[in-house]
């Protein structure tokens, strides 16, 4: 008779081999062949197993172990076999490249329990997180072997460790393992506090002086200051050394003292007024420059005995003001 009906278009219908011989009334398990070879059914429900005349209800009466199958109860010595193979499995195979679209992933995407994670409703990537919290979440530790460029703001709730860095913005506190080298200015808005030490280059017009003072600029003597003065955006030093409580002050106007200066000498003598606010041992040049006298004299002048005054005029002397000249002293006035 011809075959009528739908053409088969997969699928193999077989009979497998008779295991009817190897029935004792006590086995319950038995291998499945096909000419000889095991036969893997892939089910329960694609094969019809016939024992003893009774078709055998498939999970109830038999199970199928890959390719054994196993009865609920021993077959009798007399009882026979045949089964029928509804058809073979086929395997669909691997999908070609490019030919899975996105719109044919299951959404949420969740590959290997959140190692990568795809939350199309909120829009989020996650990486080792099945819930992400932001646009891109990814949950245990970030290596990048190439360069990051991140055209926004980067937060980082734990620590950054890195190896090198060119350009450091910081709201809190960095940490350096090693040393932090400035080609540029450095801009503090508050105070710079070192933990260890500082190594200060010196320099001069450029050219270095030495390298490596292992210290901090340190003021010796009671009273030395060394401050930043927010108004006038200057740094005023003030140095006070040994008995002689000698002050210089570094501010707007330059470098001053309200004490007598000596030049090449540590012994002052006698006053301003007298032996003068400045005092040197040894000549007085002036290179491409001159001597500037004020033509008022407003406070006492006093020239002590074995020295001699040089007043350029016209001078005008105020009111109740004197100059005086020791005995053996000279006052001359040009």
């Amino acid at each position: 008779m011809s075959y009528r009906g739908r053409e088969l278009t997969s699928g193999n219908y077989l009979k497998l081999d008779d295991i009817s011989s190897q029935f004792n009334g006590s086995t319950t398990t038995f291998n499945l062949t096909s000419g000889g070879n095991l036969f893997y059914p892939g089910s329960a429900y694609s094969i019809l197993v016939v024992l003893g005349g009774v078709v055998q209800e498939p999970e109830s009466a038999y199970t199928i172990d890959q390719y054994q199958i196993t009865f609920a109860s021993a077959p009798g010595v007399s009882d026979d076999f045949f089964c029928i193979v509804l058809g073979v499995a086929l395997g669909i195979g691997v999908p070609g490249d490019g030919t899975v679209s996105g719109v044919k992933l299951t959404k949420p995407f969740n590959y290997d329990s959140g190692l990568l994670y795809l939350d199309t409703t909120n829009q989020r990537v996650g990486i080792n997180s099945t819930t992400p919290r932001d646009t891109l979440d990814i949950r245990g530790n970030i290596i990048v072997s190439g360069g990051a460029t991140f055209s926004g703001n980067v937060s980082v709730a734990g620590t950054i460790t890195y190896e090198d860095v060119t350009n450091i913005d910081s709201i809190g506190i960095i940490t350096a393992r090693s040393d932090v080298i400035v080609g540029g200015g450095v801009s503090a808005v508050g105070v710079i506090t070192a933990l260890g030490g500082f190594n200060i280059g010196i320099q001069s017009g450029g050219i270095p002086i030495t390298t490596g003072v292992i210290t901090a600029l340190n003021f010796v003597g009671t009273g030395n200051t060394f401050t930043y003065n927010v108004s006038t955006k200057t740094v005023d030093i003030s140095i006070q050394s040994g008995s002689a409580n000698t002050i210089f002050a570094v501010n707007s106007v330059g470098l001053s003292t309200t004490k007598i200066l000596g030049i090449n000498t540590t012994t002052i003598a006698g006053a301003a007024n007298s032996e003068g606010a400045i005092q040197t041992v040894g000549n007085i040049a002036l290179v491409d420059g001159a001597i500037l006298t004020d033509q008022n004299i407003d406070s006492n002048v006093f020239i002590p005995s074995g020295k001699n005054g040089l007043v350029i005029g016209p001078v005008t002397v105020g009111v109740g003001i004197t100059i005086d000249v020791a005995s053996g002293s000279v006052l001359v006035v040009v």
